[in-house]
């Protein structure tokens, strides 16, 4: 979900710092007044699609930011750690387990100039510092800023005719799984088929009040 999520808020941060020059000024403190402006007028006049890797459809045209999501596992823990117990409105006793995984965003951005990509790739960065609450908020232990690639002409598409800068952005973030599980379950849950009742009635009865149909006929002989 850490994708979702990282979807979400940059489009909320877009949005945010190209509201007002006012806003947008700062993430440029050592840039010329006129590079500021050409780069607000062209975040004013242009639109930053996003993709997320299997979502199923496809963004088309530049710029582009891709997003893809990778887990590893947290060091030194078991799995399933119970957490605590709890009892339940019926009385059931349930435990808490719980996982750490450390989850990571690969942001992709794609343009066809350097300075575009420039602009996004520290679009993303002040977004995270602005909403670095709203993702501890959503149960995420920390986010960490892993590093970003270097700026350069992306190969695979200039062999397409087309020229596109590329550079990879990437967070981390420790992220908790918990789920519930009850105990009575678990220590039945796929044992065995269930059982199920066997009913006959007798050829006096009728099948209404029996709820099965057929008869078995009782003899006084015991023989039969």
């Amino acid at each position: 979900m850490f994708d979702l999520h990282f979807i979400h808020a940059i489009k909320n941060g877009v949005r945010y710092f190209k509201a007002d020059r006012f806003m947008f000024d700062p993430l440029f403190p050592n840039v010329s007044e006129s590079m500021k402006a050409r780069m607000f007028q062209w975040l004013q006049d242009n639109e930053i699609k996003f993709d997320s890797s299997y979502s199923g459809g496809a963004a088309e045209g530049l710029p582009l930011v891709a997003v893809e999501l990778t887990e590893q596992y947290y060091d030194q823990q078991a799995l399933a750690n119970a957490a605590y117990s709890t009892v339940d409105e019926e009385g059931r006793v349930f435990h808490r387990y719980h996982l750490f995984t450390s989850q990571e965003v690969r942001a992709n951005v794609y343009a066809k100039d350097m300075e575009q990509i420039r602009l996004i790739h520290r679009l993303i960065q002040a977004t995270m510092l602005l909403f670095h609450k709203s993702f501890i908020n959503a149960g995420y232990q920390n986010v960490v800023y892993t590093g970003t690639t270097p700026l350069v002409p992306d190969l695979g598409l200039e062999g397409e005719g087309l020229n596109v800068y590329g550079r990879q952005v990437r967070y981390a973030a420790l992220n908790l799984l918990e789920i519930p599980g009850y105990i009575e379950d678990l220590n039945s849950i796929g044992i065995y088929d269930p059982l199920l009742d066997i009913q006959v009635h007798l050829e006096e009865t009728t099948p209404e009040e029996s709820g099965v149909s057929g008869g078995v006929k009782v003899s006084s002989n015991s023989n039969s």
